[in-house]
Protein backbone atom coordinates (compact mmCIF):
# COMPACT_ATOMS: atom_id res chain seq x y z
CA UNK A 1 0.00 0.00 0.00
CA UNK A 2 2.71 2.46 0.94
CA UNK A 3 6.01 2.02 -0.88
CA UNK A 4 7.16 -0.78 -3.18
CA UNK A 5 10.63 0.69 -2.82
CA UNK A 6 12.22 3.66 -1.09
CA UNK A 7 13.57 5.16 -4.30
CA UNK A 8 12.85 8.85 -4.63
CA UNK A 9 11.01 8.28 -7.92
CA UNK A 10 8.66 5.77 -6.29
CA UNK A 11 8.07 8.08 -3.31
CA UNK A 12 7.26 11.02 -5.60
CA UNK A 13 4.77 8.94 -7.63
CA UNK A 14 3.09 7.63 -4.49
CA UNK A 15 2.86 11.12 -2.97
CA UNK A 16 1.18 12.46 -6.08
CA UNK A 17 -1.34 9.60 -6.07
CA UNK A 18 -2.07 10.02 -2.35
CA UNK A 19 -2.59 13.73 -2.77
CA UNK A 20 -5.30 13.26 -5.39
CA UNK A 21 -7.04 10.52 -3.42
CA UNK A 22 -6.97 12.70 -0.33
CA UNK A 23 -8.41 15.61 -2.27
CA UNK A 24 -11.22 13.50 -3.76
CA UNK A 25 -12.19 11.77 -0.50
CA UNK A 26 -12.08 14.96 1.58
CA UNK A 27 -14.21 16.94 -0.83
CA UNK A 28 -16.79 14.24 -1.56
CA UNK A 29 -17.22 13.77 2.19
CA UNK A 30 -17.83 17.47 2.76
CA UNK A 31 -20.32 17.72 -0.08
CA UNK A 32 -22.34 14.79 1.27
CA UNK A 33 -22.37 15.79 4.95
CA UNK A 34 -24.05 19.23 4.79
CA UNK A 35 -26.36 18.18 1.94
CA UNK A 36 -27.56 15.28 4.06
CA UNK A 37 -27.67 16.93 7.48
CA UNK A 38 -28.63 20.57 7.04
CA UNK A 39 -32.22 21.75 6.78
CA UNK A 40 -31.24 25.17 5.44
CA UNK A 41 -28.27 26.93 3.94
CA UNK A 42 -26.14 29.15 6.21
CA UNK A 43 -27.06 32.83 6.51
CA UNK A 44 -24.01 34.01 4.55
CA UNK A 45 -24.82 31.66 1.70
CA UNK A 46 -28.45 32.75 1.58
CA UNK A 47 -27.27 36.34 1.38
CA UNK A 48 -25.11 35.44 -1.59
CA UNK A 49 -28.04 33.64 -3.19
CA UNK A 50 -30.43 36.58 -2.94
CA UNK A 51 -27.75 38.83 -4.42
CA UNK A 52 -26.99 36.29 -7.13
CA UNK A 53 -30.54 36.39 -8.43
CA UNK A 54 -29.45 39.63 -10.09
CA UNK A 55 -25.96 39.66 -11.58
CA UNK A 56 -24.85 43.10 -10.49
CA UNK A 57 -21.24 44.35 -10.38
CA UNK A 58 -21.48 44.94 -6.64
CA UNK A 59 -23.81 44.62 -3.67
CA UNK A 60 -24.35 46.41 -0.39
CA UNK A 61 -21.75 44.36 1.49
CA UNK A 62 -19.44 42.81 -1.09
CA UNK A 63 -18.21 42.99 -4.66
CA UNK A 64 -19.72 40.55 -7.17
CA UNK A 65 -17.64 37.35 -6.89
CA UNK A 66 -19.50 35.72 -4.00
CA UNK A 67 -22.96 36.40 -5.44
CA UNK A 68 -22.17 35.21 -8.95
CA UNK A 69 -20.62 31.96 -7.75
CA UNK A 70 -23.49 31.29 -5.36
CA UNK A 71 -25.86 31.76 -8.29
CA UNK A 72 -23.81 29.19 -10.22
CA UNK A 73 -23.99 26.68 -7.36
CA UNK A 74 -27.73 27.28 -7.05
CA UNK A 75 -28.20 26.68 -10.78
CA UNK A 76 -26.22 23.44 -10.61
CA UNK A 77 -27.74 21.94 -7.47
CA UNK A 78 -31.13 23.58 -6.97
CA UNK A 79 -32.60 24.06 -3.51
CA UNK A 80 -30.91 20.91 -2.18
CA UNK A 81 -27.83 23.11 -1.83
CA UNK A 82 -25.57 20.36 -3.17
CA UNK A 83 -24.24 22.61 -5.94
CA UNK A 84 -23.29 25.30 -3.44
CA UNK A 85 -21.68 22.80 -1.05
CA UNK A 86 -19.76 21.39 -4.02
CA UNK A 87 -18.59 24.90 -4.85
CA UNK A 88 -17.30 25.24 -1.28
CA UNK A 89 -15.32 22.05 -1.78
CA UNK A 90 -13.90 23.38 -5.04
CA UNK A 91 -12.31 26.32 -3.23
CA UNK A 92 -10.98 24.05 -0.50
CA UNK A 93 -9.50 21.88 -3.26
CA UNK A 94 -7.92 24.94 -4.92
CA UNK A 95 -6.30 25.83 -1.61
CA UNK A 96 -4.97 22.28 -1.10
CA UNK A 97 -3.68 22.11 -4.66
CA UNK A 98 -1.95 25.52 -4.52
CA UNK A 99 -0.21 24.68 -1.23
CA UNK A 100 0.88 21.31 -2.61
CA UNK A 101 2.22 22.81 -5.85
CA UNK A 102 4.05 25.57 -4.01
CA UNK A 103 5.59 23.12 -1.56
CA UNK A 104 6.82 20.92 -4.40
CA UNK A 105 8.85 23.85 -5.74
CA UNK A 106 11.39 23.61 -2.93
CA UNK A 107 10.59 20.64 -0.67
CA UNK A 108 10.80 16.86 -0.85
CA UNK A 109 7.55 15.41 -2.35
CA UNK A 110 6.71 13.73 0.95
CA UNK A 111 7.03 17.01 2.84
CA UNK A 112 4.83 18.70 0.22
CA UNK A 113 2.15 16.05 0.79
CA UNK A 114 2.40 16.46 4.55
CA UNK A 115 2.00 20.24 4.21
CA UNK A 116 -1.49 19.58 2.84
CA UNK A 117 -2.29 16.76 5.27
CA UNK A 118 -1.60 19.06 8.22
CA UNK A 119 -4.38 21.39 7.06
CA UNK A 120 -6.86 18.57 7.75
CA UNK A 121 -6.46 19.38 11.43
CA UNK A 122 -7.71 22.94 10.89
CA UNK A 123 -11.45 23.69 11.06
CA UNK A 124 -11.05 26.21 8.24
CA UNK A 125 -10.86 23.21 5.89
CA UNK A 126 -13.52 21.03 7.50
CA UNK A 127 -16.29 22.62 9.56
CA UNK A 128 -16.05 26.21 8.31
CA UNK A 129 -16.50 25.61 4.53
CA UNK A 130 -20.14 24.56 4.94
CA UNK A 131 -20.96 28.27 4.65
CA UNK A 132 -20.00 29.37 1.15
CA UNK A 133 -19.03 33.04 1.42
CA UNK A 134 -16.32 35.57 0.64
CA UNK A 135 -13.97 34.19 3.29
CA UNK A 136 -14.05 30.75 1.69
CA UNK A 137 -13.30 32.18 -1.75
CA UNK A 138 -10.24 33.87 -0.24
CA UNK A 139 -9.23 30.53 1.32
CA UNK A 140 -8.86 29.16 -2.19
CA UNK A 141 -7.58 32.19 -4.05
CA UNK A 142 -4.96 33.51 -1.62
CA UNK A 143 -2.64 30.47 -1.78
CA UNK A 144 -3.23 30.28 -5.54
CA UNK A 145 -2.22 33.94 -5.78
CA UNK A 146 0.94 33.25 -3.74
CA UNK A 147 1.79 30.30 -6.01
CA UNK A 148 1.44 32.41 -9.15
CA UNK A 149 3.44 35.21 -7.54
CA UNK A 150 6.28 32.83 -6.60
CA UNK A 151 6.37 31.41 -10.12
CA UNK A 152 6.34 34.90 -11.63
CA UNK A 153 9.35 36.03 -9.64
CA UNK A 154 11.35 32.85 -10.09
CA UNK A 155 10.62 32.11 -13.76
CA UNK A 156 9.92 35.63 -15.09
CA UNK A 157 7.31 34.39 -17.55
CA UNK A 158 4.50 36.63 -18.70
CA UNK A 159 1.80 34.00 -18.11
CA UNK A 160 2.62 33.83 -14.41
CA UNK A 161 2.49 37.59 -13.99
CA UNK A 162 -0.84 37.71 -15.81
CA UNK A 163 -2.13 34.85 -13.67
CA UNK A 164 -1.05 36.68 -10.52
CA UNK A 165 -2.94 39.81 -11.55
CA UNK A 166 -6.08 37.93 -12.56
CA UNK A 167 -6.23 35.79 -9.41
CA UNK A 168 -5.52 38.85 -7.24
CA UNK A 169 -8.31 40.73 -9.00
CA UNK A 170 -10.78 37.89 -8.49
CA UNK A 171 -9.80 37.64 -4.83
CA UNK A 172 -10.35 41.39 -4.44
CA UNK A 173 -13.77 40.98 -6.07
CA UNK A 174 -14.56 38.45 -3.37
CA UNK A 175 -13.55 40.70 -0.48
CA UNK A 176 -11.59 43.91 -0.01
CA UNK A 177 -9.56 42.21 2.72
CA UNK A 178 -7.42 40.85 -0.14
CA UNK A 179 -5.74 44.28 -0.11
CA UNK A 180 -3.79 43.10 2.95
CA UNK A 181 -1.79 40.29 1.23
CA UNK A 182 -1.38 42.52 -1.83
CA UNK A 183 0.36 45.11 0.34
CA UNK A 184 2.58 42.35 1.73
CA UNK A 185 3.44 41.18 -1.79
CA UNK A 186 4.38 44.73 -2.78
CA UNK A 187 6.55 45.12 0.33
CA UNK A 188 8.28 41.83 -0.50
CA UNK A 189 9.07 43.05 -4.03
CA UNK A 190 10.50 46.30 -2.71
CA UNK A 191 12.59 44.75 0.04
CA UNK A 192 14.09 41.83 -1.89
CA UNK A 193 16.72 42.35 -4.57
CA UNK A 194 15.09 39.62 -6.67
CA UNK A 195 11.86 41.53 -6.30
CA UNK A 196 13.17 44.99 -7.13
CA UNK A 197 14.54 43.78 -10.46
CA UNK A 198 10.96 43.17 -11.60
CA UNK A 199 10.20 46.88 -11.65
CA UNK A 200 12.50 47.20 -14.69
CA UNK A 201 10.59 44.52 -16.60
CA UNK A 202 7.19 44.42 -18.22
CA UNK A 203 5.74 41.43 -16.33
CA UNK A 204 4.81 43.25 -13.15
CA UNK A 205 3.05 46.01 -15.10
CA UNK A 206 1.08 43.47 -17.14
CA UNK A 207 0.07 41.92 -13.83
CA UNK A 208 -1.10 45.30 -12.58
CA UNK A 209 -3.06 45.94 -15.77
CA UNK A 210 -4.79 42.55 -15.57
CA UNK A 211 -5.65 43.23 -11.92
CA UNK A 212 -7.15 46.62 -12.77
CA UNK A 213 -9.14 45.21 -15.69
CA UNK A 214 -10.71 42.57 -13.45
CA UNK A 215 -11.60 45.20 -10.82
CA UNK A 216 -12.55 48.06 -13.16
CA UNK A 217 -16.25 47.19 -13.70
CA UNK A 218 -16.77 47.07 -9.95
CA UNK A 219 -14.87 50.32 -9.48
CA UNK A 220 -17.22 52.03 -11.95
CA UNK A 221 -20.16 50.48 -10.10
CA UNK A 222 -18.87 51.93 -6.82
CA UNK A 223 -19.00 55.46 -8.20
CA UNK A 224 -22.55 54.84 -9.38
CA UNK A 225 -23.70 53.51 -5.99
CA UNK A 226 -22.13 55.93 -3.50
CA UNK A 227 -19.35 53.52 -2.49
CA UNK A 228 -21.85 51.53 -0.44
CA UNK A 229 -19.63 48.46 -0.01
CA UNK A 230 -16.72 50.57 1.25
CA UNK A 231 -19.09 52.32 3.66
CA UNK A 232 -20.21 48.91 4.90
CA UNK A 233 -16.61 47.76 5.39
CA UNK A 234 -15.78 50.95 7.31
CA UNK A 235 -18.81 50.57 9.56
CA UNK A 236 -18.12 46.87 10.05
CA UNK A 237 -14.70 47.57 11.55
CA UNK A 238 -15.96 50.45 13.69
CA UNK A 239 -16.07 49.79 17.44
CA UNK A 240 -19.06 51.06 19.37
CA UNK A 241 -19.32 51.52 23.11
CA UNK A 242 -15.84 50.32 24.05
CA UNK A 243 -13.15 52.17 25.97
CA UNK A 244 -10.05 53.30 24.11
CA UNK A 245 -7.75 50.52 25.31
CA UNK A 246 -10.29 47.89 24.34
CA UNK A 247 -10.62 49.39 20.87
CA UNK A 248 -6.90 49.04 20.22
CA UNK A 249 -6.10 45.87 22.17
CA UNK A 250 -9.13 43.70 22.93
CA UNK A 251 -10.14 42.81 19.39
CA UNK A 252 -6.58 42.36 18.03
CA UNK A 253 -5.64 40.08 20.92
CA UNK A 254 -8.82 38.03 20.58
CA UNK A 255 -8.33 37.77 16.83
CA UNK A 256 -4.65 36.81 17.16
CA UNK A 257 -5.34 34.09 19.73
CA UNK A 258 -8.24 32.66 17.73
CA UNK A 259 -5.99 32.07 14.71
CA UNK A 260 -3.26 30.49 16.84
CA UNK A 261 -5.66 28.23 18.73
CA UNK A 262 -7.14 27.12 15.44
CA UNK A 263 -3.74 25.79 14.41
CA UNK A 264 -2.74 23.95 17.58
CA UNK A 265 -4.16 20.65 16.34
CA UNK A 266 -2.03 20.64 13.14
CA UNK A 267 0.99 21.26 15.36
CA UNK A 268 0.07 18.15 17.35
CA UNK A 269 -0.28 16.16 14.12
CA UNK A 270 3.23 17.24 13.09
CA UNK A 271 4.63 15.65 16.25
CA UNK A 272 3.41 12.25 15.05
CA UNK A 273 6.09 12.30 12.35
CA UNK A 274 8.95 12.23 14.82
CA UNK A 275 10.40 8.92 15.94
CA UNK A 276 13.46 7.67 17.76
CA UNK A 277 16.59 7.38 15.70
CA UNK A 278 17.91 3.88 15.12
CA UNK A 279 21.13 2.72 13.55
CA UNK A 280 20.96 1.85 9.86
CA UNK A 281 17.36 2.99 9.63
CA UNK A 282 15.99 3.94 6.22
CA UNK A 283 14.33 7.32 5.96
CA UNK A 284 11.73 8.24 3.37
CA UNK A 285 12.65 11.92 3.66
CA UNK A 286 15.42 13.70 5.51
CA UNK A 287 16.01 17.39 6.30
CA UNK A 288 17.52 19.55 3.60
CA UNK A 289 18.55 23.18 3.82
CA UNK A 290 15.75 25.42 2.60
CA UNK A 291 17.14 28.02 0.16
CA UNK A 292 17.08 31.65 1.26
CA UNK A 293 14.49 32.91 -1.21
CA UNK A 294 11.82 30.25 -0.52
CA UNK A 295 12.41 30.64 3.20
CA UNK A 296 11.91 34.39 3.12
CA UNK A 297 8.98 34.10 0.70
CA UNK A 298 7.18 31.61 2.93
CA UNK A 299 7.68 33.58 6.11
CA UNK A 300 6.49 36.79 4.46
CA UNK A 301 3.39 35.35 2.75
CA UNK A 302 2.40 33.10 5.64
CA UNK A 303 2.69 35.63 8.48
CA UNK A 304 2.75 39.02 6.74
CA UNK A 305 -1.06 39.33 6.23
CA UNK A 306 -1.67 38.10 9.78
CA UNK A 307 0.75 40.57 11.36
CA UNK A 308 -0.31 43.50 9.17
CA UNK A 309 -3.95 42.89 10.10
CA UNK A 310 -3.08 43.01 13.80
CA UNK A 311 -0.90 46.09 13.38
CA UNK A 312 -3.59 48.06 11.56
CA UNK A 313 -6.22 46.99 14.10
CA UNK A 314 -4.01 48.14 16.98
CA UNK A 315 -3.26 51.49 15.31
CA UNK A 316 -6.78 52.31 14.12
CA UNK A 317 -8.82 50.47 16.72
CA UNK A 318 -10.50 48.25 14.14
CA UNK A 319 -13.06 45.71 15.22
CA UNK A 320 -11.91 42.33 13.92
CA UNK A 321 -14.09 39.27 13.39
CA UNK A 322 -12.52 35.85 13.80
CA UNK A 323 -14.06 34.51 10.58
CA UNK A 324 -11.95 37.02 8.63
CA UNK A 325 -8.95 34.89 9.55
CA UNK A 326 -10.12 31.91 7.46
CA UNK A 327 -7.57 32.46 4.65
CA UNK A 328 -4.72 33.62 6.90
CA UNK A 329 -3.50 30.15 7.89
CA UNK A 330 -3.49 28.60 4.42
CA UNK A 331 0.34 28.48 4.33
CA UNK A 332 0.87 27.64 7.99
CA UNK A 333 0.94 23.89 7.40
CA UNK A 334 3.63 24.46 4.79
CA UNK A 335 5.56 26.64 7.21
CA UNK A 336 5.41 23.93 9.90
CA UNK A 337 6.84 21.19 7.70
CA UNK A 338 9.28 23.41 5.78
CA UNK A 339 10.99 24.68 8.93
CA UNK A 340 10.88 21.45 10.93
CA UNK A 341 11.57 18.83 8.22
CA UNK A 342 11.59 15.80 10.52
CA UNK A 343 13.47 12.73 9.30
CA UNK A 344 10.54 10.48 8.42
CA UNK A 345 10.64 6.71 8.73
CA UNK A 346 8.15 4.38 7.06
CA UNK A 347 6.64 3.50 10.46
CA UNK A 348 6.16 7.14 11.44
CA UNK A 349 4.58 8.01 8.10
CA UNK A 350 2.18 5.05 8.25
CA UNK A 351 1.07 6.22 11.69
CA UNK A 352 0.65 9.78 10.49
CA UNK A 353 -1.18 8.71 7.32
CA UNK A 354 -3.72 6.57 9.18
CA UNK A 355 -4.37 9.22 11.82
CA UNK A 356 -4.97 11.89 9.15
CA UNK A 357 -7.78 9.80 7.71
CA UNK A 358 -9.14 9.10 11.18
CA UNK A 359 -9.14 12.86 11.80
CA UNK A 360 -10.90 13.45 8.48
CA UNK A 361 -13.81 11.17 9.42
CA UNK A 362 -13.72 12.31 13.03
CA UNK A 363 -14.46 15.90 11.90
CA UNK A 364 -17.39 14.57 9.90
CA UNK A 365 -18.66 12.62 12.92
CA UNK A 366 -18.35 15.69 15.16
CA UNK A 367 -20.27 17.71 12.60
CA UNK A 368 -23.03 15.12 12.34
CA UNK A 369 -23.35 14.61 16.08
CA UNK A 370 -23.33 18.34 16.73
CA UNK A 371 -26.19 18.94 14.33
CA UNK A 372 -28.20 15.91 15.37
CA UNK A 373 -28.00 16.09 19.15
CA UNK A 374 -27.33 19.72 20.05
CA UNK A 375 -30.79 20.96 21.00
CA UNK A 376 -29.75 23.97 23.02
CA UNK A 377 -28.96 26.47 20.28
CA UNK A 378 -30.72 27.85 17.26
CA UNK A 379 -28.56 27.30 14.19
CA UNK A 380 -29.29 28.03 10.58
CA UNK A 381 -28.78 24.27 10.08
CA UNK A 382 -32.12 23.71 11.82
CA UNK A 383 -33.99 26.73 10.48
CA UNK A 384 -37.40 25.76 9.00
CA UNK A 385 -36.71 27.63 5.79
CA UNK A 386 -38.56 25.27 3.46
CA UNK A 387 -41.66 25.29 5.66
CA UNK A 388 -41.70 29.08 5.88
CA UNK A 389 -41.16 29.48 2.14
CA UNK A 390 -43.93 26.99 1.30
CA UNK A 391 -46.41 28.62 3.69
CA UNK A 392 -45.72 32.16 2.49
CA UNK A 393 -45.93 31.14 -1.16
CA UNK A 394 -49.17 29.28 -0.56
CA UNK A 395 -50.72 32.31 1.14
CA UNK A 396 -49.99 34.32 -1.98
CA UNK A 397 -51.33 31.65 -4.35
CA UNK A 398 -54.51 31.24 -2.30
CA UNK A 399 -55.40 34.85 -3.00
CA UNK A 400 -53.99 35.64 -6.45
CA UNK A 401 -53.38 32.29 -8.23
CA UNK A 402 -50.20 33.42 -9.94
CA UNK A 403 -46.44 33.25 -9.18
CA UNK A 404 -45.03 35.38 -6.40
CA UNK A 405 -42.68 37.89 -8.01
CA UNK A 406 -41.42 39.86 -5.00
CA UNK A 407 -40.72 39.27 -1.33
CA UNK A 408 -39.72 42.12 0.99
CA UNK A 409 -38.26 42.06 4.47
CA UNK A 410 -35.20 41.42 6.59
CA UNK A 411 -32.54 39.92 4.40
CA UNK A 412 -32.32 36.46 5.90
CA UNK A 413 -35.94 35.36 6.10
CA UNK A 414 -36.71 37.06 2.77
CA UNK A 415 -33.60 35.44 1.30
CA UNK A 416 -34.66 32.00 2.54
CA UNK A 417 -38.06 32.46 0.92
CA UNK A 418 -36.45 33.58 -2.34
CA UNK A 419 -34.25 30.47 -2.36
CA UNK A 420 -36.70 27.80 -1.18
CA UNK A 421 -39.95 29.06 -2.68
CA UNK A 422 -40.92 27.38 -5.93
CA UNK A 423 -41.48 30.89 -7.35
CA UNK A 424 -38.01 32.23 -6.35
CA UNK A 425 -39.19 35.85 -5.92
CA UNK A 426 -36.78 38.79 -6.05
CA UNK A 427 -35.94 40.33 -2.67
CA UNK A 428 -36.57 43.89 -1.58
CA UNK A 429 -33.79 43.71 1.01
CA UNK A 430 -34.81 45.32 4.30
CA UNK A 431 -37.13 47.66 2.37
CA UNK A 432 -34.04 49.60 1.37
CA UNK A 433 -33.48 50.87 -2.18
CA UNK A 434 -29.70 51.01 -1.66
CA UNK A 435 -29.61 47.34 -0.70
CA UNK A 436 -31.85 46.37 -3.65
CA UNK A 437 -30.72 48.33 -6.74
CA UNK A 438 -32.23 45.70 -9.02
CA UNK A 439 -35.77 46.37 -7.81
CA UNK A 440 -38.27 48.82 -9.25
CA UNK A 441 -40.75 49.90 -6.56
CA UNK A 442 -43.39 50.77 -9.16
CA UNK A 443 -43.09 47.31 -10.64
CA UNK A 444 -43.38 45.74 -7.18
CA UNK A 445 -46.54 47.72 -6.46
CA UNK A 446 -47.93 46.71 -9.84
CA UNK A 447 -47.41 42.97 -9.37
CA UNK A 448 -47.73 42.88 -5.58
CA UNK A 449 -45.45 41.31 -2.98
CA UNK A 450 -45.30 39.44 0.28
CA UNK A 451 -43.72 41.24 3.24
CA UNK A 452 -42.14 39.04 5.90
CA UNK A 453 -40.43 39.55 9.20
CA UNK A 454 -39.26 37.27 11.98
CA UNK A 455 -37.54 37.95 15.27
CA UNK A 456 -34.18 38.38 13.52
CA UNK A 457 -35.42 41.69 12.16
CA UNK A 458 -33.32 44.65 13.22
CA UNK A 459 -29.90 43.53 11.99
CA UNK A 460 -29.93 46.43 9.57
CA UNK A 461 -27.67 49.23 8.43
CA UNK A 462 -24.20 47.72 8.42
CA UNK A 463 -24.90 45.41 11.35
CA UNK A 464 -24.87 48.17 13.97
CA UNK A 465 -28.54 48.08 14.92
CA UNK A 466 -29.40 45.47 17.53
CA UNK A 467 -32.26 43.01 16.93
CA UNK A 468 -35.66 43.95 18.32
CA UNK A 469 -37.03 41.40 20.78
CA UNK A 470 -40.56 41.57 19.33
CA UNK A 471 -39.43 41.91 15.73
CA UNK A 472 -41.74 39.12 14.60
CA UNK A 473 -44.88 40.90 15.81
CA UNK A 474 -44.99 44.18 13.90
CA UNK A 475 -43.75 45.85 10.75
CA UNK A 476 -41.84 49.13 11.10
CA UNK A 477 -44.14 52.14 11.17
CA UNK A 478 -42.36 53.75 8.21
CA UNK A 479 -43.09 50.64 6.11
CA UNK A 480 -46.77 50.73 7.05
CA UNK A 481 -46.85 54.40 6.11
CA UNK A 482 -45.14 53.78 2.77
CA UNK A 483 -47.39 50.84 1.89
CA UNK A 484 -50.83 51.66 3.37
CA UNK A 485 -52.53 48.88 1.36
CA UNK A 486 -50.53 46.17 3.12
CA UNK A 487 -52.80 43.42 4.45
CA UNK A 488 -51.46 41.89 7.65
CA UNK A 489 -51.93 38.17 8.25
CA UNK A 490 -51.86 36.90 11.87
CA UNK A 491 -48.41 35.81 13.08
CA UNK A 492 -47.56 32.25 12.09
CA UNK A 493 -45.25 30.18 14.33
CA UNK A 494 -42.74 27.66 12.98
CA UNK A 495 -40.88 25.06 15.03
CA UNK A 496 -37.15 24.60 14.70
CA UNK A 497 -35.89 21.25 13.45
CA UNK A 498 -34.10 18.94 15.91
CA UNK A 499 -35.03 21.05 18.95
CA UNK A 500 -36.87 20.26 22.14
CA UNK A 501 -39.94 22.10 23.37
CA UNK A 502 -37.95 24.57 25.50
CA UNK A 503 -36.99 26.56 22.41
CA UNK A 504 -39.63 29.02 21.36
CA UNK A 505 -41.00 28.71 17.81
CA UNK A 506 -40.14 31.38 15.27
CA UNK A 507 -42.86 34.03 14.90
CA UNK A 508 -43.22 35.11 11.29
CA UNK A 509 -45.27 38.17 10.48
CA UNK A 510 -46.67 38.18 6.96
CA UNK A 511 -48.13 41.05 5.03
CA UNK A 512 -49.52 40.88 1.53
CA UNK A 513 -49.22 43.89 -0.76
CA UNK A 514 -52.03 43.42 -3.30
CA UNK A 515 -51.26 43.88 -6.99
CA UNK A 516 -52.54 47.06 -8.53
CA UNK A 517 -55.70 46.53 -10.54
Amino acid sequence: MFFSSTSQENIAQKCQRWFWWFLIIHNILWVIMPTWLRYALPHDTIEGALWGQHLELGYDKNPWMNAWLTRLGWALGGTSGVGIYALSSVFVAISFWAVWRLANKFLHPLYALIAVFLLEGCINYTLVPQAFNDNLIELGLWPLMFLCFYQAIKQQKTRYWLATGIVAGLAMMAKYYTAIPLVIMFIFLVCKSEGRRNFAKSGIYLSLISFILVCLPHMIWLFQHNFITIAYAANRTENIGLSSWKLHLLYPIDFALAQIINFIFPLFLLCLLYSRKKLNQTYLAKPDLLPTFPRQFLLTMAFGPYLLTLLLAIIFGWRLFNEWGVPLASLWGLILIAFSQPAITLTAFKRFFIIIYIVMFLWAAIYAIGLTFDKRHRHSDNYPAQEIADYVTQQWWNQYHKPLKYVAGSRYIAGYIAFYSADHPSVYVEWNDQFSPWLDIKDMKKYGAVFVQDNYYGTLVFGNKKPETDGGNHFPSEILHQFPNLKIIPVKYFDWHRTNTTLKPIPVLIGILPPEK
